[in-house]
């Protein structure tokens, strides 16, 4: 049985106009400030670097969740737990959330502590108290390509097959690179907290990088792009077993070679969960 499954990422408005409305925003502990709202085509990528033997990615996490609770239809979000550090390794028996893919960005960014937050590729922080600011300023650019991202699972086989169109909507000089990502949510793990519990035996990971489809860095879709210019392509993938499809989804951006910065992304699931 195949389910498709469609998303677009238009940009048919200008980019960022202020809306109706107000957000609560965070600013430290306990300090909140009312924020206009913004209206936005802009989707924000946030990689989280994370780990179950670090005491505040739970606090990090949660950040991140409000800023989507803020603005769904605006983040996506991506938990990179990579090898090699003392924060993510496993407390008993692996769950398997590290992975190769996060390590790459792991070496790349090299943060110097976790958690860290990475907004569309390069502006990285450690403080959660500015992530709603940064995030914020990342919505109101315009951005430079719209993603159009397709999905076909077929549950016997677990073949997952993803087609994506790129259209620029402004010139790009620079040579930029697709990326297609599997993350997977639900992952149950124990987890450090720096709180009550210190120590929580069920912690609920989401947006957990699996896997890349395109190589370490995605593939080319070439420089000197013209406004209007469109790109297509295709990529296949056989997901484990162990992997629940219903929580997982195909992560697809658009980025700068040079400066790894993220001009549109979009997600669409896997699979639809029953009910949906």
């Amino acid at each position: 049985m195949k389910l498709y499954n469609k998303i677009l990422a238009l940009a048919a408005l200008p980019a960022a106009l202020l809306a109706g409305g107000c957000d609560n925003v965070e600013e430290g502990p306990g300090r909140f400030v009312e924020q206009d709202r913004i209206k936005s085509d802009r989707k924000v990528l946030v990689m989280e670097f994370t780990g179950q033997q670090c005491p505040n990615c739970p606090l990090g996490a949660q950040t991140v969740e409000s800023i989507h609770d803020a603005y769904p239809e605006n983040v996506i979000s991506v938990s990179l737990h990579p090898f090699n550090h003392i924060l993510t390794n496993p407390l008993g028996a692996d769950p398997g959330l590290r992975s190769e893919e996060a390590t790459v960005m792991f070496e790349y960014y090299r943060p110097e502590g976790f958690p860290c937050a990475v907004f569309n590729g390069t502006t990285m922080s450690m403080s959660t108290g500015e992530w709603n600011k940064l995030f914020r300023q990342e919505l109101i650019k315009t951005p430079d390509a719209d993603i159009t991202l397709t999905t076909a699972f077929n549950e016997n086989s677990r073949e997952l097959k993803v087609h994506y169109t790129v259209e620029y909507i402004d010139n790009v000089s620079d040579e930029t690179n697709i990326q297609l990502w599997i993350t997977e949510s639900g992952i149950i793990a124990p987890q450090i907290n720096n709180g009550n519990p210190p120590l929580i035996p069920n912690y609920d990971n989401k947006h957990v990088l699996r896997v890349s489809l395109t190589g370490e860095w995605g593939e080319s879709l070439g420089k000197s792009h013209k406004n209007g210019e469109v790109v297509r392509g295709e990529a296949s993938y056989e997901l484990p077993k162990q992997w629940n499809a219903t929580q997982c989804h195909v992560v697809a951006f658009v980025q700068k070679k040079a400066d790894k910065y993220v001009l549109q992304a979009v997600e669409s699931p896997v699979l639809e969960a029953e009910g949906e």
